[in-house]
């Protein structure tokens, strides 16, 4: 047997394999529809037929080869099948659990087979009684479920690579007649993109880029932040929203202050929390925005109107010299910016797993400044934090103020 036979036996027994594995999935999710030996009641040569116009397994395709890379494509592709495999993304039914990837094939395979039966075979004895284990309008649900999977695990994908100033992508789903093969349909991934491109802006002699600021919503595309000038005082009442940019030096102050998220994590709580813009200290074009992670006040974006938008400069932890918060803080206790940071009270760690807030005293001076949130902070930002030694600092920081 020569080397071209060889691959022609190989290529042959792997479309079996594939055959078979498809089939027993088909059985699988037919009998967690109807109930055990459901799928035994398709005649043979129904079974073969379907397999032969069968839908195909999930694909991921790039509409934009020239903003995503190979890498990225590669990274989301593996990312999107983890995460299908995961148990939270399985389908579910009559208390049986179905891998979601295989269902938007096997599984729909299967819907489409009860159609044709119910619709033309409905006169034989076993179109009847999968007729009876089978609710008609099954078809509804059951791709409302797989499409819901499909959207939570966008989701994910846009928390973990999303970035202004990099990576701006959405995904689209959609059921399609692939046009090499007319046989076939196929559940499709379609990542899209846009240019990332900065717009400059002229800060005294100096130009400074900054990124538009959106989040990516499934099939529609990115939903970009636009603010009421209104916010920056009654002058501007009446003009139209503008959109928001941010300079990469505020992702890192907010990266390096709110230093027990990592960056990911802190993104998506901008565009959260300028969803509801909360605006304080109005001075001439200038305003301070409230920054929030799960409701919880962490500090503040400085912004200015300018050109037509809302530009953020910087972010300001509450603590921080420059927010009303630090400024009753240093009223209160004579602590300025560099007391702040020799006692590490500039920065979240400090306060995720320290005794702070058991020390009366203290805790007391914190609350009259109006930085109780950092004493409250919700349970779910503690979890998703990066793991910080207890720290017993409470002492430390009463004496360096009372000395």
């Amino acid at each position: 047997m020569n080397q071209k036979q060889l691959e022609q036996n190989r290529r042959k027994l792997e479309r079996e394999k594939e055959k078979q594995d498809y089939i027993y999935q088909m059985r699988r999710f037919a009998d967690m529809l109807g109930g055990e030996g459901t799928f035994a009641l398709f005649p043979q040569q129904l079974i073969e037929n379907s397999y032969q116009l069968r839908i195909l397994p999930l694909k991921m395709v790039v509409n934009n080869r020239d903003e995503i890379s190979e890498k990225d494509h590669r990274r989301f592709w593996k990312s999107m099948k983890n995460l299908l495999k995961m148990k939270q993304n399985y389908f579910s039914f009559n208390g049986m659990e179905f891998d979601t990837e295989w269902f938007i094939c096997a599984g729909l395979n299967i819907i489409n087979l009860v159609d044709y039966s119910i619709q033309y075979r409905a006169e034989e004895p076993w179109s009847i009684e999968i007729s009876k284990r089978i609710a008609p309008d099954i078809k509804k649900e059951m791709f409302e479920k797989s499409y819901l999977a499909l959207y939570e695990v966008a989701s994910f994908l846009y928390f973990w690579f999303y970035r202004f100033d990099d990576s701006q992508f959405w995904f689209s789903f959609d059921l399609k007649k692939l046009p090499e093969d007319s046989k076939h349909l196929q559940n499709v991934v379609e990542v899209n993109a846009e240019a990332v491109e900065p717009r400059y802006f002229t800060i005294g002699t100096n130009k400074r880029p900054a990124y538009k600021i959106g989040w990516p919503q499934t099939l529609t595309g990115i939903n970009y932040i636009e603010i009421s000038p209104s916010l920056f005082g009654r002058e501007f009442d009446g003009q139209e929203s503008v959109p928001v940019y941010i300079q990469t030096h505020a992702l890192n102050r907010m990266e390096e202050r709110l230093d027990s998220l990592n960056l990911q994590e802190l993104i998506s709580s901008v565009y959260a929390s300028l969803l509801r813009p909360v605006a304080v200290r109005k001075e001439k074009c200038r305003i301070l925005l409230s920054f929030r992670i799960l409701e919880t006040k962490m500090g503040y974006f400085t912004a200015q109107y300018i050109d037509g938008a809302v530009l953020i400069h910087t972010f300001l932890f509450i603590t921080n010299n420059g927010t009303p918060e630090g400024q009753k803080l240093n009223e209160l206790t004579g602590l300025g910016k560099l007391d702040k940071k020799y006692l590490t009270i500039d920065k979240l760690s400090t306060f995720i797993n320290s005794d702070i807030s058991s020390n009366e005293k203290l805790k007391d001076l914190f609350i009259k400044a109006g930085c109780n949130s950092l004493l409250e902070i919700d349970e779910a930002v503690k979890a998703v934090a990066k793991k910080q030694q207890e720290m017993a600092i409470s002492d430390q920081i009463l004496k360096y103020i009372e000395r």
